[in-house]
């Protein structure tokens, strides 16, 4: 029995990683569906103002940071790729934070004691906010973890990931839209 149970779990993970990994995703606004890297490369949406609670006090709104370079990461503290990307973004804002660039954080399917305790442990430097679900639906809906929006300085999402993606991506584009 022991066994068969620790099959299931086991496939089951391997397709959840699957899926999230290489999961299409809908445009915000209602585009079509296309692949991570499409959708990468042709989205011109304005980005969804929102008001998330902060893990430390008050709100964040996308509409506090206008005028600045964003990254917005969709994330929780059981996705494994989701932890993976958080020490590079720790370092892109330490680098890039005063040259008008903003890293957020938006947990999501996590508690908050859960999200308080994983940010503390790990030192995080940029706001952190618990998304809800009409949040997330805003952005097209979430298909997959972590996905990350990158906006640029007039609001408009200029770029969308699913999945893991190493740091030099995240720089270019941030370099790119400074």
């Amino acid at each position: 029995m022991k066994k068969i149970v620790a099959v299931f779990l086991t496939s089951a993970l391997l397709v959840f990683a699957s899926v999230s990994c290489g999961a299409k995703k809908e445009a915000p606004g209602g585009g079509s569906s296309q692949s991570p890297q499409s959708a990468a490369q042709q989205h011109r949406d304005a980005a969804p103002d929102f008001s998330m609670p902060s893990i430390k006090t008050g709100e964040i709104r996308l509409s506090d940071h206008k005028g600045k370079v964003i990254i917005l990461d969709f994330w929780a503290t059981w996705c494994p790729p989701c932890r993976a990307k958080i020490p590079f973004f720790m370092e892109l804002q330490e680098e890039y934070g005063k040259k008008g660039f903003t890293m957020i954080g938006a947990a999501i399917n996590d508690t908050e004691d859960k999200i308080k305790n994983y940010a503390k442990s790990q030192k995080i430097n940029y706001p952190v906010g618990m998304a809800d679900r009409k949040m997330a639906n805003d952005y097209g809906g979430i298909t997959g973890l972590p996905t990350t929006f990158v906006i640029d300085r007039q609001g408009v999402i200029r770029k969308v990931y699913v999945g893991f993606r190493p740091k030099s991506v995240f720089e270019a584009d941030i370099k790119e839209l400074l």
